[in-house]
């Protein structure tokens, strides 16, 4: 028994019978079909074309332009680039995970201080963009394992944005490859209707965009022939392959965050301080200016050697922070030691909550800030204010 001849939608691109009156997905009329010959009339007048048994046909994209869509017939086994390519990642994940228990325990405090979080971190995103760069060359009618292929795939990249593979070995010119490689991907990025400059500056980021995108390469669109509702079967490895590899980044992000918690908190805290040294360096630095500029008046008659105290009120917003919105004001004081044309400046400072007390501009960084509610009144003992 003959096995019925199928065809594909000209509207949707599903595949079905041409035995079919109409598309089942899209409810599109096959005007091929006998009974239907009588509604040609009636059709709409849109830009397509339709070949039956050529393997080309016209669509309209969500572009407005025209798009032709060809049969795959140089790509290789899509189905082996899936489970081959997903398959070797998810042993690698797995085996490492083995090692670390078979070498080790299993505790969880041996899982964290191994390498298997950076290993995953590390792994996931490898695999994913090697993934993408396979559909990266599929769409574009091309063996996906030559994105495997050291250099090979860079003469395969050359022929997408050139139509010469040959020039790829400029690649491996010190310096002038690298703008080689910058100027094909800007050339790729053209041919997917992307942001050349973007894809040629981000390729790390664009590729699986552009992999994962709807535009055609280069105004055709590849589908193959040897799976029923081939589109929907790669949309459905795509989600598989881009849930799997996020799954377990997001994993490995997580164990690499709790093991190192100690490190992130105190990270996070010395982020959190710089608030405090930059306050305090605006204040020594509007100190200075103001007694250089003879601005600065005191309790006393001269300014002299000894020691001085130059109150600061409400800090955050009289010096302007960026960061004020984010904190409580400042209130603080700059202590002044003048040894004839020596000036040493110490500076204290809180919010109310945390800060130091009378160090040395010198030495302060984010690392000296504690709890610290109040100032030392001693500054009103020898007062200076700037006028």
């Amino acid at each position: 028994m003959n096995e019925e001849k199928m065809i594909y939608c000209s509207r949707c691109g599903e595949l079905m019978k041409a035995s079919s009156r109409y598309c089942m997905k899209c409810g599109n009329l096959n005007y091929d079909h006998p009974d239907n010959k009588n509604m040609q009339k009636f059709k709409v007048q849109e830009n397509n074309a339709y070949q039956v048994g050529s393997g080309n046909f016209i669509l309209g994209s969500v572009t407005n332009q025209e798009v032709t869509q060809s049969i795959a017939n140089n790509t290789g086994n899509k189905t082996l680039c899936f489970y081959l390519t997903f398959g070797l990642y998810l042993i690698a994940i797995f085996f490492n995970l083995f090692l670390v228990f078979v070498t080790k325990d299993f505790l969880l405090d041996s899982l964290l201080k191994s390498s298997f979080p950076l290993f995953t971190i590390s792994l996931s995103f490898m695999f994913f963009y090697a993934y993408s760069l396979e559909l990266l060359f599929m769409k574009a009618n091309k063996r996906w394992w030559a994105a495997l292929i050291p250099i090979y795939n860079l003469m395969i990249l050359s022929e997408m944005a050139f139509k010469k593979k040959s020039l790829g070995l400029i690649s491996l010119i010190p310096f002038i490859g690298y703008i080689y490689i910058l100027v094909v991907f800007y050339k790729i990025g053209e041919k997917f209707k992307y942001n050349g400059i973007l894809t040629a500056l981000f390729s790390i980021f664009m590729i699986p965009v552009i992999a994962y995108g709807n535009h055609p390469y280069d105004g055709r669109t590849f589908i193959s022939d040897d799976e029923k509702n081939p589109i929907e079967v790669e949309y459905r490895r795509k989600n598989i392959f881009l849930g799997t590899t996020l799954i377990f980044f997001i994993i490995g992000i997580g164990l690499l965050i709790y093991g190192n918690m100690t490190k992130v908190e105190n990270t996070s805290n010395n982020i959190k301080n710089i608030y405090y040294v930059y306050a305090a360096k605006k204040m020594v630095k509007k100190t200075k200016d103001s007694i250089e500029k003879g601005e600065l008046t005191c309790d006393t008659a001269e300014f002299k050697d000894g020691v001085y105290y130059v109150y600061l009120e409400d800090v955050g917003d009289e010096l302007n922070l960026f960061l004020q919105m984010f904190r409580e004001p400042l209130e603080g004081y700059v202590k002044i030691i003048k040894n004839g044309e020596k000036f040493n400046y110490y500076v204290s400072l809180t919010d109310g909550i945390q800060g130091f007390s009378e160090t040395n501009i010198e030495e302060i960084n984010s690392s000296i800030v504690v709890n610290y509610k109040e100032l030392n009144n001693i500054y009103k003992s020898i007062g200076c204010y700037l006028s």
